[in-house]
């Protein structure tokens, strides 16, 4: 059977919105149980990021709209083969996964002194996060603060997971901001209401889940860099010690290769993309091909130079993670080796991409369903975060 709703069984719709492409996938929650994907696509935003904004956030909806209504009508026949009949499938959730340039995330970590120990509420550290968020985000700007988590809380020094009501002299917190424009919320809630899914609507931020997914899967991973490099854009995530040092962005990705590569040979964005396949295969002559390989190594370069800009301007550098993990969409090795140069000067134990068997243990997928590693991730993030709220 495809799913029931039986035994707090819910099914929801898992929809991540990149720089350039729709990512969507039905996933049935369940206490206890790893979730399970049942259908997943992909809908292309034609429209660049840096595009006149009304035209981008247009294009995003009408994907986002379109992604919808085929994985809608998809997953009816797949109910259909498995022997039931359904209507609007029946939703229960819908988990939007903001990848930049959708959403801003700020990690922070403030300080509190006493004059004499004091018992530590949790009004006090959330007054103290108030404070501290409205220097980056003003109350009167039109944002919604999407999430907030509170990392760890030290006391003295000294991490302690049930801080509230201990007396202390120093508190240091460590939390996460995530914030969306109202507008640009308000629109995907009102595509969820155009299809009749807006029961239970919330948003998260793709780098936080990416942090909260491997925390699971790779528990040991305490100094760590996660790259999730997507369309036009590459997300950063810095642990330090277990936790969030650093969220940021720098706008070159997955895609950038192709246009670099389109802009010297004078080809269009397609064929761009079949020569950098062939040459991250072997497959490219060097003479013939010498212009769009040169292209290509600049654009690795840029890219690689990207990340290590990105950590100086944070006061971080390569040699402060024991590993980096880089999930890419699409030419992964290729921002693999990218990497290795930098690497060799920087003490860094390894480099690898997070692979599909990373992921069984915590989630499994249908015969209907590509288990999209990061897809399978953020699921496997959102079924934490659900888990923990029963």
């Amino acid at each position: 059977m495809l799913f029931s709703h039986k035994d707090n069984e819910k099914l929801a719709l898992l929809v991540n919105l990149q720089s350039s492409i729709i990512k969507l996938s039905f996933v049935v929650i369940k206490p206890a149980v790893a979730p399970h994907i049942v259908y997943t696509l992909s809908k292309d935003i034609h429209a660049r990021h840096y595009a006149e904004s009304i035209k981008f956030i247009e294009a995003s909806l009408g994907a986002l709209r379109g992604a919808i209504e085929t994985g809608m009508r998809r997953f009816k026949d797949i109910a259909k083969s498995d022997g039931l009949e359904v209507g609007i499938p029946p939703i229960d959730e819908v988990h939007f996964v903001l990848s930049s340039p959708w959403v801003v995330s700020r990690a922070k970590i403030i300080s509190l002194s006493f004059v004499k120990p004091t018992a530590i509420t949790r009004d006090l550290v959330l007054n103290a996060i108030k404070n501290e968020r409205e220097k980056d985000f003003p109350p009167d700007a039109k944002i919604s603060i999407i999430e907030e988590k509170i990392f760890d809380v030290l006391l003295n020094g000294y991490s302690n997971t049930n801080w509230e009501r201990k007396q202390t002299l120093r508190a240091d917190v460590s939390f996460a901001t995530t914030v969306a424009g109202i507008g640009m919320t308000d629109r995907l809630r009102g595509v969820c209401e155009e299809h009749g899914i807006s029961r239970s609507v919330a948003f998260h931020s793709a780098p936080l889940l990416f942090f909260t997914g491997m925390r699971i899967v790779e528990p040991e991973a305490r100094d760590c860099l996660l790259l999730h490099v997507h369309g036009e854009l590459t997300d950063i995530v810095a642990v330090e010690r277990g936790n969030c040092a650093l969220f940021a962005s720098y706008p070159l990705g997955a895609d950038s290769l192709a246009h670099a590569v389109a802009k010297t040979a004078k080809v269009s964005d397609d064929t761009a993309d079949s020569t950098v396949s062939l040459y991250i295969g072997g497959y490219l002559d060097e003479k013939e091909s010498a212009a769009s390989i040169h292209a290509l190594k600049q654009a690795g370069k840029d890219w690689a130079d990207g990340v290590k800009n990105t950590l100086t301007r944070a006061n971080l550098s390569l040699g402060d993670f024991q590993s980096i993990v880089v999930s890419a969409d699409k030419h992964e090795d290729f921002f693999e080796t990218g990497l290795a140069g930098l690497l060799e000067k920087n003490r860094v134990h390894t480099v690898h991409s997070l692979q599909p068997e990373d992921l069984t243990p915590f989630v499994s997928s249908g015969q209907h369903a590509e288990l999209a590693k990061m897809m399978g991730l953020y699921a496997v993030a959102v079924n934490n975060l659900e888990y923990a709220r029963r």
